[in-house]
Formats: C-alpha cells, structure tokens, sequence
C-alpha cells in the first residue's frame, strides 16, 4: 500500500520535492537522536574528568606547603582549636624565631607567618579550591593527619584527600 502510493508520487511528479525533503529531515532527526545520547554522557564523563583534575591539582599546591614547612624547617608544632572550633596547626621554626599559623576560613586555607615584629596572612589554597572542610590529628609524636575535602561548585562533586606528613626535626603536640 505504502509503495503503491510511493510509486504513485514518482510516477506523477506532483510532491516529489517535498517528500524528498520530508524523508532526508526524518533521516537526520534519527540520525541526531542516535548520536546525541553519546554526545551528552561523553560531555559529563569529561567534566567529571576535569573536575577530579582540578582537585588533585589544588590539593598538591596546598598540601605542598604545609608538608614542606613541616616535614623540614619545624621544630615544634601545636594542634589547637581556633574560636570558631576549627582545627589549625601552628609550626615554630625556634632557629628563625618565625611562627607560621595554617587556617581554614571562608573555604580558604590560610598561612599567618609572624615573627617579633611583622604578621602576614596569605592564602594558600587555589582561587578556584573550594574547601568544605580541614581536619588535623596527631597520629604519633612526629606524625600528623591532614584530612581535606575540597567541592566543584560546577558539578557539585566531592573529594576527600587524607595525608601523612612526619616531621623529620620537631614534634607535634595537641593543645586544648
């Protein structure tokens, strides 16, 4: 039946065009609806990509200072609470008498560095690092755990990083 009336249209010529036209926008409709599906979950495996990218990039800037400051120029640190009951941790450098203070505040981690006569506060976290939360424990006398949770406003993910940091010249102590 419906070849029958196919083979009519030809035959007369009347509509011909526009049946052409119908059947080639009828093709490239499926052949969207096909390919579209691909197309959208390809573009939010890749967003998802660059935002684990992007946490694993701030969490290395960040941690790097404060695992070089401990690790290497900090003879004694204190575990305290600030007035809000966030954690912080303030390392002393004895030989330099310089007093370096990493805080978190306004999902930005901060390094207050003051010496006898001069206090300055820098960020240290990448602009585009947004830190729910910053989490400090002593795990032995030389060892501290540094737990972070970073969010992509974006996408609205989540990543938890935990590390280890000993400190090979000082010890760490928990002050209430």
């Amino acid at each position: 039946m419906c070849c029958t009336l196919i083979n009519k249209i030809l035959k007369s010529r009347k509509g011909f065009i526009l049946l052409e036209i119908n059947l080639v926008l009828i093709f490239l409709l499926v052949i969207f609806t096909m390919f579209y599906s691909s197309f959208s979950n390809l573009n939010s495996s890749l967003s998802g990509v660059v935002a684990n990218i992007s946490f694993y990039n701030a969490d290395r800037y960040t941690i790097g200072f404060i695992e070089k400051e401990l690790s290497f120029h900090t003879s004694k640190a204190n575990i305290s609470k600030d007035t809000t009951g966030r954690k912080q941790v303030t390392c002393y450098d004895l030989s330099s008498g310089i007093k370096k203070r990493y805080y978190l505040k306004n999902h930005v981690i901060y390094r207050e560095t003051s010496t006898a006569t001069t206090v300055g506060i820098n960020p240290i976290s990448l602009a585009q690092a947004y830190i729910l939360s910053w989490d400090i424990t002593r795990i032995a006398e030389n060892k501290i755990m540094i737990t972070t949770i970073y969010r992509d406003t974006r996408t609205e993910r989540e990543k938890e990083f935990t590390h280890l940091i000993r400190l090979v010249n000082g010890t760490i102590e928990e002050v209430n």
